[in-house]
C-alpha cells in the first residue's frame, strides 16, 4: 500500500510507498501474530527521497477463560492437588526397558569345565606314570660270556664259541622263547649268555636297547601305588592351577604369558577341546591365525558340535582370508545352532564375507563370465538376507564393470525397490529389459512398475508384448488381466468411470474371485454414488478375505453415507479384532465415538462423554485409551473408587503406562 500526504502550507507533496508481510498463528488457547513493514517517503513536486523506515511487530496473548483461576494457578505452589481439566487423547507409555542382550560367544567370559578338565589330566598321568616295574633278575651264578656278532656270523659259531658245543645251539634258543627269530641277528649286536637258577640264558642288545629276552614287568605293591597316586593327585594340581593362572592372564590381557601357560598345558593333554578352544583365542588375540586355525579345528575333531569354536573358526578363516572357508564355516554355525546368539554372530559374518568376496572379485584385473554369475549369486544372497546396502554395493559394482550383463541390473531394481527408490529402479529394468528383449520374467517387473508409476500407455505396450513373448501359461493369463486392468486405469484417468467399470466388470466375469479387482470394482460405484453397489461387492470381497482392512473401513464409511449405523459399527467392532497399527485402529476407535467422547469431556459434559465411552467400551472391553478417559470422568465428580479400579486395572495389564499411573497419582 501507500500514503499520499500534500502539505498546503509548505506545498509539498509527498507518498510513502509501504510493503510488509503479516502471519497469525491461532491456537484454542493463544494466539501469535508477527508482522514486518518496510516504508520510503517521496516528495513528488521536488522528486526528492525523504528517508525509508523498518518496523518488526510481533504480539501474542492467551485466551483464559477463567483469567483469575488462571492467576491462583500461576502462583500456586502445590501442584499435585490439581484435578485435570480434561481427558487424555492418548496414553503415554513409559520407555521400553532394553532388550536383554543375548549372551555373545564371548571367550573371555565362557567359564571352562574344570571336572572335565581334571580327568582328562588324570587320565593322561594315568598313561605317563606306570603301575608296574620290572621284575628283579635272579642272582646270576655264573661267569657272564659276551659275543659281538660281525658280518659272516653263524648260530653254530656263536653256539660253538659260548656253549663250547656248536649242536646244542638249538637247544638254547628253544629255552629262550621270547626270542622270536634266532636268525634275525645283525653286526653290531651284543649276546651276552649268563645262567640263571642253572640254565643258560640269552639277551640280545641292539643299539644299547636289550631286544630280548623282554623285561618282565610286576604290580606295583601297595605302598608303591599309594605313592604313586598321591604323584598323579600332585600333577594334576599343578596342571589345573597352570591353566587357572593361563584363564587369569588371558583375561587380564597378558596373551604371552596365557598362551605359555596352556601350551604347558596341551603338552600333557593335547587333544583336549578346553584347552585348544582357549590357546586359538589366544592366538587370535595375537595375531597367530594359522596356529589358531590350527588349535580350533582339534577342538571340532573332538567336538563337531561346538558352536563356539565353530564360530571362532569361521573369523579365523576370515583373518586368514580363506573366505570360502569362512563362508563355509559360517553356514555350518547358522544350520547347527539357528536362532542363537551365535549364529546371528555368523550371519553377520557371512554377509560381510559375502561382500568381501564379491568386492573381490570384481576388483580382479580378468572377470570371466562364470566370477560374474558368481558375484551375482552373492548380491542376490545378499538381497534375500536383507543387506540392502551390501546387495546394492555388489550389484552396483557389477552393472558398473560388466555393464551389458542384463541380471545384474534386474537384481539392481529389486534393491532399489525395496529401498523405496522406484524411479533408479526403473532406469535399470528399463536396461535390463533392453539389454534381454526375450526375457519375460524381466519385461514382466517392468511392466508392473510402469503400471505403479502410472506410466499406463508404456505399461500398456510392455504387457502386449509380454502376452505375445512369454511361454508360462500363469504368466500370460496375468499379462493379458493387468493389460485389461491397465486399459481400466487409463479410462479413469481420462474421466470414463461408466467406461472403466465396464472393463472392470468384463474382468470379473473371468476371474470372479479376484480380490483387486472386485477392490476396483467397489471403488467405482462408490465414485459414482451406486453406495449400495459398492456395499454389495465389499461383502463379497470380504467373504474372499475377511481379513482386509482397507475394504472393511470402505464398507463402513458406505454403510455410513447410507445412514446404516448399525452395520457400520459392526463392520468396525470386526476390524478391532484384526492386528491393527496404532495409527489405524485410532481411526476406527474415533468412527465408533472416542474422538465425540473426548470433545464432550472436554467441554465438561460428562454424562454425555460418559454413554459415548461406554458405548465404545462394549466393543473394546480391554482399551486402554477408552478406560482411561472413563475413569478420568469417574474422578470428576469424585467417584474415586470406581476411577481407582479402572486405574489399577490398567496399570496391572500395562505397567508402563504413565497415563494411567499419574491419574491413579492425582487420585
Amino acid at each position: 500500500g501507500f500514503n499520499y500526504s500534500n502539505n498546503h502550507t509548505s506545498e509539498n507533496d509527498s507518498i510513502v510507498p509501504r510493503v510488509g508481510i503479516e502471519g497469525r498463528l491461532n491456537y484454542p488457547e493463544k494466539f501469535l501474530v508477527a508482522s514486518a513493514n518496510y516504508r520510503e517517503t517521496h516528495g513528488l513536486l521536488l522528486d526528492t527521497f525523504a528517508g525509508r523506515g523498518y518496523n518488526l511487530n510481533l504480539t501474542g496473548g492467551l485466551r483464559l477463560k477463567d483469567p483469575l483461576d488462571f492467576l491462583r494457578k500461576l502462583f500456586h505452589d502445590d501442584e499435585a492437588d490439581k484435578e485435570p481439566e480434561s481427558g487424555d487423547d492418548h496414553i503415554e507409555r513409559s520407555p521400553p526397558p532394553p532388550p536383554e542382550e543375548p549372551e555373545a560367544a564371548d571367550e573371555e567370559e565362557k567359564l571352562p569345565d574344570t571336572d572335565s578338565l581334571r580327568q582328562a589330566l588324570n587320565d593322561a598321568f594315568e598313561a605317563l606314570i606306570p603301575d608296574k616295574k620290572e621284575k628283579p633278575r635272579p642272582e646270576e651264578i655264573e661267569e657272564v660270556k659276551r659275543h659281538v656278532v660281525v658280518k659272516g656270523d653263524t648260530l653254530w659259531d656263536i653256539s660253538e664259541k659260548l656253549l663250547l658245543d656248536p649242536f646244542l645251539w638249538p637247544e638254547i634258543w628253544q629255552v629262550n622263547p621270547d626270542i622270536e627269530n634266532p636268525h634275525l641277528i645283525f653286526p653290531g649286536d651284543v649276546i651276552t649268555l649268563f645262567f640263571v637258577d642253572g640254565k643258560p640264558v640269552f639277551q640280545i642288545e641292539r643299539e644299547g636297547e636289550v631286544i630280548s629276552p623282554p623285561v618282565e614287568m610286576v604290580d606295583l605293591s601297595p605302598e608303591e601305588m599309594a605313592r604313586r597316586a598321591e604323584q598323579i593327585r600332585q600333577k594334576v594340581a599343578e596342571h589345573l592351577l597352570l591353566f587357572e593362572k593361563g584363564l587369569a592372564a588371558f583375561r587380564q590381557g597378558d596373551y604371552r604369558a596365557a598362551r605359555e601357560a596352556l601350551e604347558a598345558v596341551r603338552k600333557i593333554i593335547p587333544a583336549d577341546p578346553q584347552v585348544n578352544y582357549y590357546l586359538g583365542m589366544i592366538y587370535r588375540q595375537q595375531a597367530r591365525y594359522a596356529e589358531a586355525a590350527a588349535a580350533l579345528q582339534q577342538v571340532l575333531q573332538v567336538e563337531p558340535e561346538n558352536i563356539d569354536a565353530r564360530l571362532a573358526l569361521a573369523e579365523t578363516y576370515a583373518d586368514l582370508e580363506r573366505l570360502d572357508e569362512a563362508i563355509a564355516m559360517a553356514r555350518e554355525v547358522i544350520a547347527r545352532a539357528a536362532g542363537s546368539p551365535q549364529a546371528q554372530a555368523a550371519e553377520k559374518l557371512l554377509l560381510s564375507m559375502l561382500l568381501r568376496k564379491a568386492q573381490q572379485t570384481l576388483a580382479s584385473a580378468d572377470l570371466s563370465d562364470a566370477a560374474a554369475q558368481a558375484v551375482l549369486a552373492e548380491g542376490r544372497e545378499l538381497l534375500d538376507k536383507g543387506d540392502l546396502r551390501g546387495a546394492r554395493l555388489v550389484l552396483e559394482g557389477l552393472a558398473q564393470r560388466v555393464p551389458d550383463f542384463a541380471a545384474a541390473h534386474y537384481w539392481l531394481a529389486q534393491v532399489y525397490l525395496q529401498q523405496e527408490e522406484p524411479v533408479a529402479a526403473l532406469m535399470q529394468l528399463e536396461q535390463s529389459s533392453g539389454l534381454a528383449p526375450d526375457n519375460a520374467l524381466y519385461l514382466q517387473a517392468l511392466a508392473r512398475l510402469y503400471q505403479q508409476q502410472e506410466r499406463f500407455a508404456e505399461a500398456e505396450q510392455a504387457y502386449m508384448r509380454l502376452v505375445t513373448l512369454s511361454d508360462d501359461p500363469a504368466m500370460r493369463k496375468d499379462a493379458e488381466r493387468q493389460l485389461q486392468m491397465v486399459r481400466a486405469r487409463q479410462l479413469i484417468a481420462a474421466g470414463s468411470l461408466e467406461a472403466a467399470l465396464a472393463e472392470y466388470l468384463e474382468l470379473l466375469d473371468r476371474y470372479p474371485d479376484d480380490v483387486e479387482i472386485l477392490a476396483a470394482i467397489g471403488v467405482l460405484y462408490e465414485d459414482l454414488g451406486q453406495a449400495e453397489a459398492a456395499a454389495q461387492v465389499y461383502e463379497d470381497l470380504l467373504q474372499l478375505d475377511p481379513d482386509n482392512v482397507d475394504v472393511r473401513l470402505r464398507l463402513a464409511g458406505v454403510y455410513e453415507r447410507l445412514v446404516e449405523q448399525a452395520q457400520a459399527r459392526e463392520q468396525l467392532a470386526k476390524l478391532l479384532e484384526l492386528e491393527l497399527d496404532e495409527e489405524t485402529r485410532r481411526i476406527v476407535l474415533n468412527r465408533l465415538g472416542l474422538e465425540q467422547g473426548l470433545a464432550l469431556l472436554r467441554a465438561d459434559r460428562l454424562q454425555a462423554a460418559l454413554a459415548i465411552l461406554e458405548e465404545v467400551q462394549a466393543l473394546v472391553p480391554d482399551d486402554p485409551l477408552v478406560n482411561l478417559n472413563i475413569g478420568i470422568i469417574h474422578m470428576r465428580p469424585h467417584r474415586f473408587a470406581e476411577a481407582e479400579a479402572i486405574f489399577v486395572r490398567l496399570l496391572e495389564e500395562d505397567p508402563r503406562n504413565l497415563s494411567a499411573r499419574l491419574r491413579l497419582g492425582q487420585l
